[in-house]
């Protein structure tokens, strides 16, 4: 106890010698400011993180400000370190961070300093300091600004900046509207984009979204020589969300592919059969039809025995790129 009251009082010796010294320096500078995250949404009773940190760190030894938030609205949980970089050195043992949480006045002073300063080359961005928020439950859906005030950037010697940047400010939306996945088809690739499997499931439908097989988060694909085919072939409609939060659900579109003739969904042997109708000029089929049977000349009309020919080969898992969906 006694040996980490010491260490407390050095803390707190090194903080008083770096900041109640200060001098003017005279050579001001804006492009050293204060960082903030600069929006964050978050439902009532949700919890979101903002990371503040110092833009051009150069020949810099301490800072010190306070930032503000509104009480009614949010709670700031707890103040954290950065995971790594950060600008606050150790001394001791002692994180050269030192926080103060009001949450009846909405504010949060705080204090980072190093035992060396950075070099005057010096070119990082790092953070202070991760602010751990929660949204209170009955606050209204509307913008919250987040911003610096009293904001002191201290040098080597107890120099100061004398004119600092304007600091950046934080825009928090507060919405209950279920966020939904930021996630497109990939029409030609038969992929997902954007998915997460860890935070996200997507369920399939073959008959045109009236019904839905089970949700998976697994990236399901088909094995075929010479690449991976997601099973999101043509033809189908599939439904994204988070976990287990059926509201957040979104649902995209994957038209049938190239090859797949018939629009089955799958490149089998009617596929094959239907080209080689096609190719002989035998009538009885749509535009649709012929354009997905022509895969390896995007300027014919009609496809032939090269088209025949590939579409048979991936009938039977033989997989090379459509010729049309590469050619220029």
């Amino acid at each position: 106890m006694v040996k980490k009251a010491k260490k407390i009082l050095a803390l707190c010796l090194a903080f008083a010698m770096l900041f109640a010294c200060m001098t003017l320096s005279a050579n001001a500078t804006t492009d050293q400011y204060f960082t903030i995250t600069e929006s964050a949404t978050a439902g009532a009773g949700s919890s979101f993180s903002l990371t503040v940190g110092m833009n051009d760190v150069k020949l810099l030894k301490g800072v010190q400000g306070t930032v503000n938030f509104d009480a009614a609205v949010l709670t700031l949980d707890s103040v954290t370190a950065p995971e790594s970089g950060g600008f606050a050195q150790t001394l001791e043992g002692e994180e050269l961070l030192v926080t103060n949480i009001d949450n009846t006045a909405g504010t949060v002073n705080f204090l980072a300093a190093r035992e060396e300063a950075y070099g005057a080359e010096e070119t990082a961005s790092p953070a202070i300091m991760v602010l751990n928020f929660t949204v209170k439950a009955d606050a209204d859906e509307d913008d919250y600004d987040v911003y610096f005030s009293n904001e002191i950037a201290a040098k080597e010697n107890g120099v100061y900046v004398e004119e600092l940047g304007v600091s950046q400010s934080a825009i928090v939306t507060v919405s209950n509207a279920p966020l939904t996945p930021d996630v497109t088809a990939d029409d030609i690739k038969n992929q997902i984009v954007g998915f997460d499997p860890l935070t996200m499931e997507y369920a399939v439908s073959t008959d045109d979204g009236q019904t839905y097989g089970l949700y998976t988060s697994e990236a399901l694909a088909m094995k075929y020589s010479g690449g991976d085919i997601t099973v999101l072939t043509g033809n189908k409609k599939v439904k994204v969300r988070f976990i287990d939060v059926e509201e957040s659900a979104v649902e995209l579109t994957f038209t049938p592919d190239f090859g797949d003739v018939d629009g089955s969904g799958v490149i089998d042997i009617f596929d094959v059969l239907m080209a080689q109708s096609m190719s002989v000029g035998l009538p009885g089929f749509t535009p649709e039809q012929i354009s997905r049977a022509i895969v390896s000349n995007k300027t014919a009309d009609k496809p032939d025995i090269f088209d025949v020919l590939a579409i048979q080969s991936r009938s039977v898992n033989i997989y090379a790129p459509w010729v049309v969906e590469v050619q220029d």
